[in-house]
This record gives C-alpha cells, sequence and structure tokens, in this order.
C-alpha cells in the first residue's frame, strides 16, 4: 500500500505516525524511517509483520521512543505499507517462513522507487483490471447534486 500526504505550501506537512492496539502479543519499533510491527497471535501461534517506511521530500523523518516515525517541516510525504504472516498451505501445521525477510524486501523494494512512478505503476495495473469493460445503457445523467436527487 502507498500514500501521500502534500499541502500547497512548502515545508508544511508535519505528523507523527504511530501503531496502537489493544491487543498484547504485537510490538512495535521504529528506526530511521521505518516502523515495524510484530507478533503472534495467542491463540494459534501465527506470526506476522508489517512494515512502514516513510520518505519525504523536504523535512525530516525521526524514530522515535516506543515506535512512533515523526516528520517535520516536509513539502510532501509518502509511505509504503507492507504485511505478511508465515501462514502456509500445508498440512498439518500450516506455517512456512517467518514473514520478515519478505516483508523487509518488499517494503525496501518499493521505497526504493519514487512515488510517481509507484502511482503511475498502480494506475497500469488497475486500468488493467478496470477498463476492460464499458457499459452504455443510454441513460442521461442529472444535472443536480446528489443530496437534491435523494429528496426527490
Amino acid at each position: 500500500m502507498v500514500g501521500r500526504l502534500a499541502v500547497d505550501r512548502p515545508g508544511q506537512v508535519t505528523f507523527t505516525l504511530r501503531y496502537t492496539s489493544l491487543r498484547s502479543d504485537f510490538t512495535t519499533a521504529a528506526a530511521g524511517d521505518r516502523l515495524t510491527v510484530r507478533g503472534a497471535l495467542q491463540d494459534n501461534g501465527l506470526r506476522c509483520e508489517a512494515q512502514v517506511r516513510v520518505r519525504t521530500s523536504g523535512g525530516t523523518v525521526t524514530a522515535g521512543a516506543g515506535g512512533t516515525l515523526t516528520v517535520t517541516g516536509a513539502d510532501s510525504a509518502w509511505f509504503v505499507l507492507t504485511a505478511g504472516t508465515d501462514y502456509a498451505d500445508s498440512y498439518p501445521a500450516y506455517r512456512g517462513d517467518d514473514p520478515h525477510k519478505t516483508v523487509t524486501r518488499t517494503v525496501d523494494s518499493a521505497a526504493g522507487r519514487p512515488y510517481e512512478k509507484l502511482r503511475d505503476a498502480h494506475a497500469r495495473d488497475h486500468g488493467a483490471l478496470f477498463d476492460r469493460v464499458a457499459l452504455d445503457i443510454g441513460q442521461q445523467l442529472p444535472d443536480l447534486p446528489t443530496d437534491q436527487l435523494r429528496a426527490q
């Protein structure tokens, strides 16, 4: 998953990213521009991990105690989120490799690409799936806002 925050004035993107949960079987750590959430489910031991990397244009990214990332004074910021588990379709354990290496490799690969290239690749992938079909049933779209249409 990729997301971006931008404003129309330089240096105005400032926020703190943190993971919160009532679960006690997850840990959170931050280092550099990476936030890692890791755990194993109490009931069946399924290991899972998610990593977020935050990149900026201008400004700074600072890792904080307790697993936070703070962006200060950026022109824009974008993040890449990757997650995985050790689930495997293999009876009887249904467990595979620890997800850490795969999650790290995937998030690092994406975070190493410019945001615009990721957005363009997404648009191509989406278009290939959703621009395959068009439906025209000859209807005329009304020139009214939704609230007025609903009231009628």
